[in-house]
């Protein structure tokens, strides 16, 4: 894969809404997961972000403007039988205040799960999946989704295709049907603004 390009890179600015709380990551420090308020390309959305205990200063408060670069950290998780992929992110440097950054993120990796499209109000939307490694060569996958003037490049993409993506992690609800009693849930995922296939190695 191309090195001068990011495989995983996430850029964010916004506000913090809550005091944090502890977080243990697996094969990383410890950590205090906030919500964010951030500013995306397409709106206002608010995201999971873990921070770096030692990153945690009287800068990083509740209210607080920061700017943040890091990852986004797939994790799948089971709960008793039923199993969810949850996408958060890792945050490698914070910098207080706002900044010249603007929220997105760039990812390269492989085709895990061809697209598959429906009809959505004013257009069509395509949903696939990337594979992303971590430092230890272990493969995540990653919820991607493309519409508008990118959904049928992204349709014609197969299993195995490399991909350069620009795009910005967002949440979306949706109706759990599953258990007793339908219940609303939130779940996060990539969404393509552009994008670049790139050849196979």
């Amino acid at each position: 894969m191309p090195k001068e390009l990011p495989e995983n890179l996430i850029l964010l600015c916004g506000e913090l809404l809550d005091e944090g709380a502890p977080c243990a990551i697996r094969g990383a420090e410890d950590a205090v997961a906030f919500f964010m308020k951030v500013t995306l390309p397409t709106g206002v959305d608010v995201l999971p972000v873990l921070i770096p205990k030692s990153k945690v200063d009287e800068t990083v408060v509740k209210g607080a403007i920061i700017s943040v670069t890091g990852r986004v950290l797939p994790e799948e998780v089971f709960a008793g039988e039923e199993y969810s992929l949850v996408l958060r992110v890792l945050v490698d440097e914070v910098y207080a205040g706002e900044t010249e950054i603007v929220s997105g993120v760039f990812l390269t990796g492989s085709v895990l799960r061809k697209p598959y499209s429906y009809p959505i109000e004013g257009g069509e939307r395509a949903e696939l999946q990337i594979a992303l490694e971590d430092e230890e060569g272990n493969a995540h996958p990653i919820p991607v989704s493309a519409q508008g003037n990118v959904v049928n490049s992204a349709k014609g993409l197969q299993l195995g295709d490399v991909v350069s993506i620009l795009g910005q992690l967002h949440s979306y609800e949706y109706l759990d049907l599953d258990g007793a009693s339908p219940s609303q849930k939130t779940a996060y995922e990539v969404e393509i603004l552009h994008f670049t296939a790139l050849p196979k190695i």
